[in-house]
């Protein structure tokens, strides 16, 4: 029975059935034990990045607005009668809310940044003689000196820029805080003291605590310094050093991206963390890895009753499909994703404000560039509805693209939101067009300057056009062609002609020899003059005419000309007259002269002759 083909057979085929599931069981199992683990890696470092973005954002918010506080007028020119516990000797004084001059002010700029950023616990500053103020008010101790506190060495050591000190629990709140300083300067641009904001990590807090890993995951925080600031999961730990919970290995997690095993309570866990460089923080995934394999034992027994039921060929389609499914897939989502991002580096990055309006003219979504141009901010920005809440015209343009149109607007235009006034171009377009309704593209560009540039440059033409119109002599501007485009009304008067005859005539080939000489010189590049009797030819009038023609374009080959002409018929008429009075004067002169010469040869012919006769010369002669 034993040694029977038919025995060996199905053996030998059972033998090859079993080696093939046990192999693909034990391979499926190893993959799906890798991925896994993959998987778990590649949710957790998404989920952490997008803590630690957030993060890195909410600090970045916080920095800007503490640069803005040591920028202020009010914090730099500080009143020297500011209060000063240090020096008065005693703690508690009356409000700062209740006071006067500088003080009120500071406590007032602190109050109402503080009611526009939730999160705030403290807003303080203090002075480098001593001076302190700090919203919300509350009791301070006798003789306190901000200036022996480590935050305010801090923040003048670090001359000018955003620092943190380290996270720690306020008893007193339960608040998890953090305090940002920055040193400010006084009016005339020296270093006067420092001003702090404590920032609460409760709404971080909040937002790990909807952040699930896995069945068991939880999330953890660690600052660079050691401290767990928040752990979720075990509320204990908060506040302790890394080192006190008990994590084998932890120190792999102060990497820029880490994943490792570690035992923790006497049970193996899965950590993975990404660092965030710009705020400090660590931010780590922490699950059991019993849970984390979880699906690859529940995939082994999958794999058995399926690889009993179907055979190896079955078992091998599956993995096969399924590893080519998953490949295409994955390239999908890596082809969407990276397409995604160029079209957000492209909005963001924009040099024109971009908005995305949804189908009721709400505001979904802007880049900075809206925001700068609208002087307001993205909080405020939105969910605005520019829709109802904008101007009249605006409103229109708007609800033309809901409706599936493309419009432009093209106007000055007050911002509702920050009260900024510039001239805009806006253009609309829908995002499914001929669909009502729709949402909605929106790009601005600010054509102020434009604009003043139009109103500039009319403001010159018409100067020019009335120093053109009313000029004493005669002026026409000739095109490329010698075409006559423009004259004003002496030269009409000059010519003896209207501005319809003169308008549009050729006067480079239907002007005299000369003249035409003359105009095609400047039109080549180089002014002329002509000087001389000349006849019109658009109005027949003859008289003597001075004409200096000028190219707009000097040393080339000009785009056109202009031709300055004078009447200086009279002029010549007084010339010719002048040069015939010479004349008669000339031959006057000559006829006088001659007379006297012989008077003076007859006088001396007489003198001669008495002195030859012995007698004294009579006429006295001047050589």
């Amino acid at each position: 029975m034993f040694t029977s083909l038919k025995f060996r057979m199905n053996a030998g085929f059972m033998s090859i059935i079993f080696v093939s599931v046990l192999l693909v069981g034990l391979a499926a199992s190893m993959y799906s034990a890798k991925e896994s683990l993959r998987n778990f890696e590649s949710h957790a470092r998404r989920q952490m990045s997008t803590l630690a973005a957030m993060t890195e954002f909410f600090y970045d918010e916080v920095r800007n607005d503490i640069d803005q506080l040591a920028g202020s007028p009010v914090l730099g020119g500080v009143d020297p009668d500011m209060r000063r516990y240090a020096l008065s000797g005693k703690g508690s004084e009356p409000p700062f809310s209740g006071s006067e001059g500088a003080e009120r002010e500071i406590y007032e700029l602190f109050e109402h940044y503080a009611m526009y950023h939730p999160g705030t616990l403290r807003v303080c500053m203090a002075t480098e003689d001593a001076g302190y103020v700090q919203w919300p008010e509350a009791d301070v101790a006798e003789d306190f000196d901000p200036r022996t506190q480590r935050w305010y060495a801090k923040g003048m050591r670090a001359a000018g820029r955003v620092v943190e000190m380290e996270p720690y629990l306020e008893l007193s709140t339960g608040e998890i805080v953090v305090r940002l300083v920055r040193s400010f300067k006084n009016m005339d641009g020296a270093s006067h003291g420092v001003v702090a904001i404590d920032i609460s990590m409760r709404r971080l807090a909040i937002l790990l605590s909807r952040k699930v890993i896995g069945e068991s995951g939880r999330v953890m925080m660690i600052h660079t310094s050691g401290i767990a600031l928040t752990d979720l999961a075990f509320p204990e730990s908060d506040l302790k050093n890394v080192s006190e919970l008990g994590i084998e290995g932890f120190e792999r997690m102060f990497g820029p991206n880490a994943l490792f095993s570690a035992t923790i309570d006497g049970e193996t866990h899965i950590l993975s963390s990404v660092r965030s460089d710009a705020t400090g923080w660590i931010f780590a995934a922490v699950a059991r890895e019993k849970d984390v394999l979880s699906a690859t034992r529940a995939i082994q027994k999958m794999l058995l009753l399926i690889s009993i039921g179907v055979g190896l060929v079955s078992v091998i389609l599956i993995i096969v499909f399924s590893s080519v499914l998953t490949e295409i897939v994955r390239t999908q989502e890596a082809h969407i994703r990276e397409s995604e991002m160029r079209h957000r580096i492209i909005f963001e990055k924009s040099p024109l404000g971009m908005i995305r309006f949804s189908d009721d003219g709400e505001i979904m979504d802007c880049n900075d560039k809206f925001v700068e141009l609208m002087g307001s901010t993205r909080e405020k920005l939105m969910g605005f509805n520019t829709a109802r809440r904008s101007s009249p015209e605006m409103r229109e343009k708007i609800r033309v693209a809901l409706e599936g149109e493309p419009s432009v607007y093209e106007n000055e235009y007050t911002s509702v939101n920050g009260g900024r006034t510039l001239y805009l171009r806006v253009v609309f377009n829908p995002i499914e067009p001929g669909k009502n309704p729709t949402g909605v593209i929106a790009t601005l560009e600010d054509i102020t300057e434009a604009k003043k540039a139009e109103a500039a440059l009319r403001e010159s033409e018409m100067r020019h056009r009335v120093i053109f119109e009313k000029s004493p002599l005669g002026l026409a501007r000739f095109d490329r062609e010698g075409v006559i485009t423009d004259c004003n009304q002496r030269y009409m008067e000059i010519m003896g002609a209207t501005r319809e005859t003169l308008i549009g005539f050729d006067a480079l080939r239907r002007s005299t020899p000369e003249m035409c000489e003359r105009i095609g010189a400047a039109l080549a590049g180089e002014p002329s003059v002509y000087e001389g009797e000349f006849t019109s030819v658009t109005g027949g009038r003859t008289f003597f005419m001075r004409a200096a023609f000028n190219p707009l374009e000097s040393g080339r080959r000009s785009s056109g000309v202009i031709a300055t002409v004078e009447d200086i018929t009279e002029r010549k008429m007084i010339e010719r007259e002048v040069r015939a009075n010479l004349e008669e004067l000339e031959r006057f002169s000559r006829l006088v002269v001659g007379r006297e010469e012989r008077m003076i040869q007859l006088k001396r012919e007489v003198n001669d002759f008495l002195v030859a006769r012995g007698d004294a010369p009579k006429y006295k002669i001047v050589e």
